[in-house]
């Protein structure tokens, strides 16, 4: 799923706020994991009524990855929590 994003710089770390199709939100846990662009990150913020994730990237992780050359408003991969996936297909 291809996705737009925005990012700003809090702190010592980037902030990446993610829009995420609303099918995909209930994979979407606070502290758990989503791949961005092949990167795996811990879910800061998960805000269900905007259908909108963000994560911390520390300095050192944004500017060994693709992370740094993307663009507000750029499009990017999202891959969703495999243990959501395997309790999910379990329970169902």
């Amino acid at each position: 799923v291809r996705k737009e994003f925005k990012a700003r710089r809090a702190q010592e770390t980037f902030l990446l706020t993610v829009k995420v199709p609303k099918a995909l939100m209930r994979y979407m846990i606070l502290k758990g994991i989503v791949v961005l662009n092949g990167i795996a990150l811990t879910l800061t913020k998960v805000d269900d009524r905007k259908s909108e994730i963000e994560v911390a990237i520390i300095p050192h992780t944004w500017e060994q990855t693709n992370l740094h050359t993307l663009k507000v408003g750029a499009k990017m991969n999202l891959e969703t929590d495999l243990m959501a996936k395997y309790l999910e297909r379990f329970m169902g």
